[in-house]
């Protein structure tokens, strides 16, 4: 159905994805998903217990929608591969952030949902990079963002 040829171009192109782009969601290097499905569980918590009037019903539903299509992809990254799973990831941690900075400054919601945001972000660069080195870098900014998250609800107090 497709020539030699035509394979080998793909395989050259597969090749220089592979090399030029390793690391990023276009050719992730990891391949562990459990942490990052573990992770859009818990946003699915987050979502049902955000407290009503606090974001729009609207916007509530449609993160929850990209959360699940999120997991779906998750348990179906052997038909559509991991990059697959790292632009999703990318596209909600957009629609996240924009979220959370639409509550106000001095919400105690918008701290808890933005160190949560944080934290699904280093889990997909831990995901494409794929090292124990990013895991370890991670694990120290989320020391920080707690410490942050903790000092402005002392001050909110």
């Amino acid at each position: 159905m497709i020539s030699e040829q035509a394979l080998d171009m793909l395989a050259v192109t597969a090749d220089l994805i592979a090399g030029t782009l390793a690391g990023s969601s276009a050719a992730p290097r990891g391949g562990d998903l459990s942490e990052l499905r573990e992770k859009c569980e818990e946003w699915l918590t987050l979502l049902e217990d955000i407290p009503a009037g606090s974001i729009s019903d609207a916007t509530r539903d449609q993160l929850a929608v990209q959360v699940t299509h999120l997991i779906w992809l998750i348990d179906n990254v052997g038909l559509f591969g991991g990059a697959r799973v790292a632009q999703q990831t990318e596209g909600l941690v957009g629609s996240l952030t924009q979220a959370v900075g639409g509550l106000p400054s001095v919400s105690p919601l918008r701290g808890k949902l933005g160190a949560a945001v944080v934290t699904l972000m280093g889990v997909l660069f831990v995901f494409n990079q794929g090292a124990e080195l990013a895991q370890n870098s991670i694990g120290n900014a989320q020391g920080v963002v707690r410490e942050i998250t903790q000092t402005y609800e002392d001050l909110t107090e």
